[in-house]
């Protein structure tokens, strides 16, 4: 009868509404997942930051050729370790390599010029002399080993809330300074003293609970000090000097500030 096939008809639209609204609310819940996903993919990206090193091979220590440019840059006979945001924005001033090229570190707070060539300074360091600690921009150094023939490595690794602050600081009673001799204790290492290495997994003590340190269970030089230790298999990364060539400078013969690391 008509009368059924009316009321057909609106059982008909009514199933085809509810159908469509169905359809709707669960394409919306599936897109807002996929917004959630890449907030979270996000979160991630920026939870980490570049393990940044190099460390200078033995022969390379005693080339005569570069005698004079270790004595005014010190850190290509020591090494040095840093670390660079992740996160590629307007603040990083570098070109073509993002965040990676831009590198800060932890080093002892001796001013240039002085009175004492790098080479005493080396000697200071062997015999474990300590200095005032500062966190400041130290690419120029890793450049500079680039431009020296020396290998720098890095890798991508979770960095806490990855958040690199770039900006010199120096905070009373932190020191730079080398880890504990064989069978003895320091109480103040890895509580106020650090070197360049150990230094990075702790930087919330520096700049506080927002700023991200490395996960020390990443590289090993990072809990112990000790360079040699420092992360070498697939993971590694050996192309920062390519990377971040176009921002390097001719052999220095005088850089700002001397931070030296331990061997």
């Amino acid at each position: 009868s008509v009368l059924q096939l009316s009321f057909c008809w609106v059982g008909f639209s009514i199933s085809m509404a509810f159908s469509t609204t169905t359809l709707l609310f669960l394409l919306l819940c599936t897109a807002m997942e996929g917004i959630d996903g890449l907030k979270e993919a996000d979160k991630v990206d920026r939870a980490m930051c570049y393990q940044v090193w190099f460390r200078t091979r033995t022969a390379q220590r005693h080339d005569v050729e570069t005698d004079q440019v270790i004595d005014d840059d010190p850190y290509l006979w020591t090494g040095h370790f840093g670390v660079a945001s992740a996160i590629e924005d307007s603040e990083v001033d570098v070109a073509g390599g993002g965040g990676l090229c831009s590198v800060w570190g932890w080093g002892p707070n001796v001013s240039c010029p002085n009175q004492q060539g790098g080479c005493e300074l080396i000697s200071q360091a062997q015999n474990r002399v300590e200095w005032d600690g500062l966190w400041a921009d130290d690419t120029g150094h890793f450049r500079n080993a680039c431009n020296n023939g020396i290998e720098v490595k890095y890798v991508l690794a979770n960095c806490g809330t990855g958040h690199i602050f770039r900006e010199e600081k120096r905070k009373p009673g932190f020191k730079y300074g080398f880890p504990p001799l064989e069978g003895t204790h320091d109480p103040e290492w890895l509580e106020t003293k650090f070197n360049c290495a150990t230094m990075t997994g702790h930087l919330q003590k520096l700049f506080g609970a927002d700023a991200g340190s490395v996960d020390t269970n990443t590289n090993l030089c990072t809990q112990t000090g000790y360079m040699y230790q420092c992360k070498d298999d697939a993971a590694v990364k050996r192309n920062w000097c390519d990377t971040c060539r176009e921002q390097a400078r001719p052999k220095t013969r005088s850089l700002p500030i001397f931070r030296s690391s331990i061997m």
